[in-house]
């Protein structure tokens, strides 16, 4: 079972949510506030990096639920700014891509 703040979780609207949150002692109030859920900050069973992960199936339930009660817009929109720890694209998945066919080394595609 992975770490409860470097996993993928998904969405009300069927997409996913990527955490890396390698500093989690430092990151998990930002991440109780973004799933509105503030009393986990200072649950025992959740307050420190040691706890989360003895506690980790459980922290990963309430993620989950957490996560799949909300669209994937909502969540990144709540921390969409310069500098964000959370969030990043306000909407995830639909940024810029190579066109279908283009190589990698530069070259357009037709």
């Amino acid at each position: 079972m992975p770490n409860p703040i470097v996993n993928y979780y998904k969405t009300a609207d069927g997409r996913f949510i990527q955490l890396m949150m390698l500093q989690g002692d430092r990151v998990w109030p930002e991440v109780c506030e973004l799933i509105e859920r503030p009393e986990l900050i200072t649950d025992e069973r959740f307050a420190a990096s040691k706890d989360r992960f003895v506690n980790r199936v459980e922290c990963i339930g309430l993620l989950r639920e957490a996560f799949a009660a909300r669209a994937a817009r909502a969540v990144a929109g709540k921390n969409d700014r310069p500098g964000g720890r959370l969030g990043g694209r306000a909407d995830p998945g639909r940024g810029p891509q190579r066109p279908a066919g283009a190589r990698k080394t530069g070259t357009s595609a037709p």
